[in-house]
């Protein structure tokens, strides 16, 4: 009798010991589950970021190529556009001057610090030298003028500068000779003597009227 209730004793604690395990076990897995899920849900978050990380990049390259393709569109035709101004531009002005030249005998194309070849008597060249930097006063020059004496006598210089603007319209002139009161004075010339002579700063006070020819008159 004693027996049988030691018995029953010790299998009713190993039922209560066995129950206890299948609980902790029961807990142990469902603790697991728990973390695996996090991870998955962690996992699938981190995925989910990449992913729409990558489609923004992709999408923000996509636009940032479509404008750079655009600004080098516009950048090329304004290339363009700028080429073909200056060719008409050109055109123009070499049109102007086939006209304007015949409509003046010895017109010449107003330039700075180019020497224009003249070959009138002893008026060799000529040149507009483009004084350094501007003021409120606008742009300056100087008239350059090289003289020689082909002949074989002494000459006396004594000639006008005529300047004109587009229209053919006289703008300006200036007088060279030997006189004091001359815009340039001069002075006498031996035979095969060669001399430079030059004028003082002359402004222009608004650039758009700068002559667009010039002209030399020999008395």
């Amino acid at each position: 009798m004693m027996n049988d209730r030691v018995g029953k004793k010790i299998e009713e604690a190993s039922l209560h010991e066995n129950q206890e395990v299948r609980d902790f076990r029961e807990h142990l897995d469902l603790e697991l589950r728990i973390q695996r899920t996090n991870y998955l849900i962690v996992f699938s978050l981190i995925i989910t970021a990449l992913v729409a990380g990558v489609a923004y990049l992709s999408i923000k390259n996509s636009k940032l190529e479509k404008a750079y393709q655009e600004q080098v569109i516009i950048a090329d035709n304004f290339k363009k556009e700028r080429d073909q101004t200056a060719k008409e531009s050109v055109t123009l002005r070499n049109n102007s001057d086939v006209l304007m030249k015949g409509k003046i005998p010895g017109l010449r194309p107003f330039e700075y610090n180019k020497d224009a070849e003249v070959d009138e008597q002893y008026v060799s060249r000529v040149s507009f030298d483009k004084t350094p930097g501007k003021s409120d006063q606008g742009e300056s020059y100087q008239v350059r003028i090289t003289l020689f004496n082909k002949s074989e006598s002494t000459v006396m210089p004594d000639f006008t500068l005529i300047l004109f603007d587009t229209n053919g319209t006289v703008t300006d002139y200036m007088h060279v000779s030997t006189l004091g009161d001359s815009f340039i004075k001069s002075s006498s010339l031996r035979p095969n003597e060669s001399r430079t002579d030059m004028s003082g700063i002359i402004r222009v006070a608004d650039p758009s009227k700068r002559p667009a020819y010039f002209a030399v008159r020999v008395r």
